[in-house]
């Protein structure tokens, strides 16, 4: 597993929002997410289910869904969530859980031993193309790389596209 987890909640957020018209939901490794390793309350977090799958993030006034995709490659998926009315229940404890480990686990076995070298990617998935709607449809997609060291997300063309839309968005 990534020894120091290069994203937050908050920059998937940021990564949505900036390049998401258009886009439903930004997907990530559950590895790279500092919230998965951290035990610390996180604001505005809250567990929506008891297997920890899906957690609801309010940040910057708006309402985000996140649900953990362990089985599907260990990836953790963030859309923009449309909430009626305050949720109760008692702040997360990070993305903790048996599921989150398992996705950190599964993410790990998927990319293997270099993982802690390769870049930080993450997948715009928008709506079908076609007027398919089975799983299988072309989907509007945009592959990103965040860059750590200045803290945001740029498009990424590198030669890991084929991989990175295989293994996400086989992770519905």
């Amino acid at each position: 597993m990534r020894k120091n987890p290069k994203l937050k909640l908050t920059d998937l957020v940021v990564g949505l929002d900036r390049f998401g018209h258009g886009y439903e939901s930004i997907r990530a490794f559950a590895d790279d997410l500092l919230e998965a390793r951290s035990m610390a309350p996180v604001a505005g977090l809250r567990k929506l289910d008891e297997e920890g799958r899906t957690f609801l993030f309010a940040y910057g006034g708006r309402d985000y869904r996140i649900e953990v995709l362990a089985d599907a490659g260990g990836v953790v998926r963030l859309e923009r969530a449309t909430v009626g009315h305050p949720v109760e229940g008692p702040v997360a404890e990070g993305l903790s859980g048996s599921n989150i480990s398992k996705a950190m686990f599964n993410a790990y076995l998927l990319r293997g031993e270099g993982a802690e070298a390769s870049p930080v990617l993450g997948l715009l998935v928008g709506e079908t193309l076609s007027s398919s709607t089975g799983p299988d449809a072309p989907r509007r997609i945009l592959p990103l790389q965040f860059e750590a060291s200045l803290q945001q997300w740029r498009p990424y063309t590198g030669g890991l596209v084929p991989w990175l839309k295989e293994q996400m968005l086989t992770a519905a």
